[in-house]
């Protein structure tokens, strides 16, 4: 069974859902894929038309979903994960952390635009699609592009995920030595 996590972000979240949804459709064997779909930790108080709208994207999905999603914590989830997708979470750096395929969903017309106002332009691109970590899915057939290819090659990212993310226990000497050299 393949997991997909999503984690959720406050505007637009459920129709990001659905587009993911739609893309998970495309596999014949959907009865073999676990949804797991966590909701932003603030979207009852600060996206609350959202929550029907997540709740009807979810009733559509073909494959299985969990009966809580919230009895585990974000980053066992991530671990767990076959891949993660979100449009902007921090969640996909975890997940390029762990070494992990994970797609950022921002169609040019509305969720980079968002994504855009959230961060006053202050880059073109999500920083970890940049650097080659996260795959960027413009397009419900990208979603599902990227999906097939990060279920058949796990380790596609892992490389550019470990040139920009060194995880060797000495991330806090370098910091200092960088901030030194200052």
């Amino acid at each position: 069974m393949k997991v997909v996590l999503y984690a959720g972000q406050l505007e637009r979240t459920s129709e990001t859902l659905n587009e993911l949804i739609e893309a998970l459709h495309v596999f014949h064997d959907t009865e073999n894929i676990l949804l797991i779909a966590r909701q932003h930790p603030r979207m009852k108080d600060d996206a609350p038309s959202q929550i029907p709208l997540w709740q009807e994207a979810l009733l559509r999905f073909k494959g299985k979903i969990p009966d809580d999603p919230y009895i585990f914590k974000m980053d066992m989830l991530v671990a767990a994960s076959d891949v993660v997708v979100s449009a902007f979470s921090t969640t996909l750096l975890e997940a390029a952390l762990l070494r992990k395929p994970n797609i950022a969903i921002l169609y040019p017309e509305v969720e980079q635009r968002i994504l855009d106002k959230a961060t006053r332009d202050a880059y073109k691109e999500l920083p970890i699609v940049d650097l080659g970590c996260t795959y960027k899915a413009e397009n419900r057939d990208g979603v599902a592009h990227y999906l097939r290819k990060s279920f058949s090659n796990p380790g596609c990212l892992v490389e550019a995920q470990e040139r920009a993310f060194r995880l060797d226990g000495k991330n806090a000497l370098r910091a200092a030595g960088f901030i030194s050299g200052l």
